[in-house]
């Protein structure tokens, strides 16, 4: 536990995380993920801390949840890319905002609407534009059934339609809050993905940082 004590807080550099990360305990893995991946002020917000936290006060309010829920990860948190083919790469002005959203009743109401979609799709009820349109869906269905497995769904692997009521309605949420933000997003891709709840956000992120280090 002392390498995470004695490290620098809020940002460590790509250097510190690889040589750190991989000799850490699960429970210090889990410790190291909820300081320098989830919680605190993003690096991208590193001179402007009140903008993000104006950010995440629009999202709770738009979306009647805890700030505490909702977080920016990805190379807008650290700076840095922990994609494994561009590990260490800078953050760019431009990098998408990749939004963490901890709501197990959000989460609950996308599989509904999922399953609805499922079961309008295999009825008849709702067709796909063209064959481009069916692969798309064919391949989200596929990535929606893993990322279940996995705590998590994205809403935007959902048609949006409006008989989909908490899709539809999470697709209105995010462009008012594109609209009324516009001044800190600044023309950003921004993505909400949806957890059931923190034990799975934290093993997730875990998860997906043993590829980083094999």
């Amino acid at each position: 536990m002392n390498q995470i004590k004695d490290m620098e807080w809020p940002f460590i550099s790509s250097a510190e995380f690889l040589e750190v990360y991989p000799s850490l305990t699960i429970d210090e893995q889990i410790d190291f993920i909820r300081a320098y991946l989830v919680e605190g002020i993003p690096y991208i917000f590193r001179y402007q801390p009140i903008s993000y936290e104006t950010l995440r006060t629009q999202i709770s309010n738009m979306m009647q949840i805890p700030e505490r829920d909702i977080c920016l990860v990805g190379s807008s948190k650290l700076g840095y890319s922990l994609i494994p083919k561009k590990f260490g790469t800078k953050v760019r002005y431009n990098s998408d905002f990749d939004m963490l959203i901890v709501a197990e009743d959000i989460f609950n109401n996308l599989i509904l609407d999922y399953k609805s979609w499922l079961y309008d799709m295999y009825n008849g009820k709702i067709q796909p534009a063209n064959i481009y349109e069916l692969r798309i869906w064919l391949e989200n269905i596929q990535l929606i059934d893993e990322s279940i497995l996995w705590g998590y769904i994205n809403h935007w692997f959902i048609p949006y339609d409006t008989r989909y009521t908490s899709t539809s309605a999470l697709y209105w949420s995010l462009s008012q809050i594109l609209k009324s933000n516009a001044n800190i997003i600044k023309g950003r891709k921004v993505t909400f993905r949806i957890y059931k709840n923190w034990k799975s956000l934290i093993q997730n992120l875990n998860h997906s940082l043993k590829y980083l280090i094999s």
